[in-house]
């Protein structure tokens, strides 16, 4: 985590944040058939402004706290992200290459939420993606049966 320095005033700063267990998104194609669960852990970096360096430090009760605030409302709403990122057929290993999507999503949800505890959400960015390996097997034979119906159909 970022350590700001509070006297600065209007500063950036840019942080890390991680899935501590699987997110899961949903891989829906009805046309093939397919509604799935993946786990996913994620990671990624966001940036912040310290707007407000007097209410952020009382939004403090030890130090650093203020940010891991901030860092548990992204991993708190990333379900909701993914979500919408499914609706939009975005497959989760691409979800690194939609930056400014991501963004977009996590700023409607946090922006007023941040700026009342005297800091602005500036980006957001899943930098990874990946599947535990524990579902990696059930993924495999999801796509071998999408290639054998794939095959039946030209056949």
């Amino acid at each position: 985590m970022a350590d700001p320095d509070l006297r600065a005033g209007w500063a950036s700063f840019t942080a890390k944040f991680g899935t501590p267990k699987p997110v899961y998104y949903r891989i829906k194609d009805p046309q093939a058939g397919i509604d799935l669960v993946v786990p996913l852990q994620c990671y990624g970096e966001y940036q912040y402004r310290i707007t407000d360096p007097a209410l952020f430090t009382v939004m403090e009760t030890r130090p650093g706290e203020g940010e891991r605030n901030l860092w548990k409302s992204l991993v708190f709403l990333l379900p909701k992200v993914l979500e919408h990122c499914a609706e939009e057929c975005i497959p989760w290993e691409e979800l690194p290459k939609h930056s400014s999507l991501i963004t977009k999503l996590y700023l409607d949800l946090i922006y007023d939420e941040w700026e009342a505890c005297g800091a602005i959400p500036e980006s957001v960015s899943i930098q990874s993606v990946f599947v535990p390996f524990s579902s990696i097997k059930k993924l495999e034979s999801l796509k071998l049966n999408q290639i054998n119906v794939k095959k039946a159909e030209t056949d």
